[in-house]
């Protein structure tokens, strides 16, 4: 869970008198949040990854049992692809970029579904440092033909 759900589950849970409804469901949906995060973390640690990512669309299926069940009943849905991990962002960029392009965040952020800050503040420098490490590990041109003596 992120900072953000803590902070919203505390606000709503701190004026419960304005909302009672609202309040005893937000209550509900974080045990249920709580319970499955231990089933889930359980079945990690024995080795299974049962637990539905979050597809390059950006969409998560929170009710991830219903979708099971329509699939064991025939019902044909189309698994997507899970998001792209940075590694894998960075590795393409490259490969997409020139060395001198200009490569822009927001572009970048639409392109792979990541946060435009996330991509300014962390993937941004990922790709630079992965530049300059490519750079550093591969000989010159001008070294290249050369003899050592």
């Amino acid at each position: 869970m992120t900072e953000a759900n803590r902070l919203a589950t505390l606000f709503v849970l701190e004026h419960a008198r304005y909302s009672p409804p609202y309040a005893i469901f937000q209550f509900g949906h974080e045990i249920r949040v709580a319970r499955l995060h231990l089933f889930y973390s359980l079945l990690h640690l024995m080795g299974a990854d049962v637990e539905e990512k979050v597809s390059v669309d950006g969409t998560f299926q929170f009710d991830q049992f219903i979708f099971y069940l329509a699939r064991r009943l025939g019902d044909h849905i189309p698994k997507q692809r899970d998001l792209y991990a940075d590694d894998e962002v960075v590795e393409d960029i490259l490969c997409r970029y020139h060395e001198n392009e200009t490569i822009m965040a927001e572009e970048v952020a639409s392109c792979y579904t990541y946060p435009v800050k996330y991509v300014q503040e962390v993937l941004l420098e990922k790709i630079a440092a992965t530049r300059a490490r490519r750079k550093a590990d591969s000989p010159s041109t001008s070294q290249q033909g050369t003899l050592p003596y």
